[in-house]
């Protein structure tokens, strides 16, 4: 799932020739009516996505951004899409594309269902909702026994491994389980940061414990119904009938649709989506709209604790598998998820403080998907007159 441990910006903003210009507009722009900010946020996203497309860690694929927010919403996309059956098309805001470990907010999403239902608290230990014999670590420290919690795994400060050895697609329940007898914690639960896919796959295996459900019907009845989202399923899932891109390597070969993690990690990394879907989630995760119970879940979803990272050094603001961090140097927030797995790459983000919010999802696994949503936060937030001093480069 690859996902990153922050968000990598250079220290000045360095926007590019043809952003610059785009940009430029959206500052003359910012004295104009709304419709009139919304159609120049617009142009800058098409300009920050076609610009993305066409450089060398994104040749051959597709980009689609959203953007939602005070400076307007809408949809732009570059390149094109190919697909087993031998059709190449555009995309547009129906194209599947694999999320990786945006999948994490998901499962997130579910234990928040649960501590809202009062089913769980938070600081339950993880083994109570896990299968009968699970042999979970414990740490062991003064004589005191610390059991990993639900928390601890939600905010990859459970102590286990990013990953198991040698997993091989596909990759069972059975020989996660058997993978997880053979290994220690790190780190006592709850008191260091280190990312860790496992502990996300155990965090969904609970929350079918929790739910007495599998993980793909949670996903329906509690988030993509609720939400309108009818093309987000597991991979593994063809019920919308709708066919999956090819994606594409680090080397712009084609990638296999399938992870090295899954099934047993499903609930780390194997939810795909279209962009109309997304769009959908950006706005309950910016603001809660879209449906009045889960707009309730957002404070159990971002509650945010600081965390000193186990490896690097320095601290990580963590919710429940959100991240926050300022990376525009004048104080504004930005909540993160990003995704990669082979052949797709993806990137959602948004600032309360700005008031905007955007997705950008492609079909290659290199794709600077991440950069370019801090680009359109930067451009959207200028048109509502604020400025940032630091920033990414979007000299793609």
């Amino acid at each position: 799932m690859f996902a990153r441990a922050q968000l990598d910006w250079g220290a000045n903003v360095n926007l590019g020739r043809n952003c610059l210009v785009a940009l430029g507009l959206a500052v003359v722009a910012t004295s104009n009516a709304e419709t009139t900010r919304a159609a120049t946020l617009a142009d800058t996203a098409q300009v920050i996505a076609t610009s993305l497309a066409s450089a060398p860690e994104c040749a051959g694929a597709a980009v689609a951004i959203a953007f939602s927010g005070k400076a307007g919403a809408g949809q732009v996309f570059s390149g094109t899409v190919s697909y087993a059956s031998g059709v190449r098309r555009p995309a547009d805001a129906n194209t599947i594309f694999y999320l990786g470990s945006v999948t994490k907010t998901f499962t997130a999403f579910l234990l928040a269902e649960a501590v809202a239902q009062r089913l769980v608290k938070p600081e339950d230990p993880a083994i109570n909702y896990l299968p009968n014999g699970t042999m979970l670590p414990s740490f062991q420290q003064g004589g005191r026994n610390f059991p990993v919690r639900l928390i601890d795994l939600a905010t990859h400060t459970s102590g286990l491994p990013r990953d198991l050895p040698d997993m091989t697609y596909p990759f069972s329940t059975a020989q996660m389980y058997a993978g997880l007898a053979k290994i220690s914690l790190a780190s006592q639960p709850g008191t260091a940061w280190s990312y860790s896919n496992l502990g996300f796959a155990l965090l969904a295996e609970a929350m079918q414990g929790v739910f007495k459900a599998s993980y793909d019907k949670l996903l329906a009845d509690n988030i993509a119904i609720p939400l309108g989202m009818a093309h987000t399923l597991l991979v593994s899932d063809t019920s919308d009938g709708a066919e999956i891109p090819i994606g594409y390597g680090p080397k712009g070969g084609k990638a296999p649709l399938n992870n090295s993690t899954w099934p047993a990690f499903n609930g780390a990394g194997a939810i795909r989506a279209s962009l109309t879907d997304m769009s959908k989630y950006l706005s309950f995760a910016m603001t809660g709209s879209g449906n009045g119970h889960l707009a309730q879940l957002r404070p159990i979803l971002f509650d945010w604790h600081s965390f000193a990272r186990q490896e690097g050094g320095g601290n990580i603001e963590q919710g429940l598998a959100w991240q926050r961090e300022t990376p525009f140097g004048n104080g504004v927030d930005v909540v993160w998820k990003d995704g990669e797995v082979p052949g797709f790459a993806a990137f959602i983000a948004y600032s309360e403080k700005l008031g905007e919010g955007a997705v950008v999802l492609s079909n290659r696994q290199t794709c600077k998907v991440g950069r370019a949503a801090l680009c359109v936060l930067r451009a959207a937030g200028e048109l509502n007159g604020t400025r940032a001093t630091r920033g990414p480069s979007c000299a793609f």
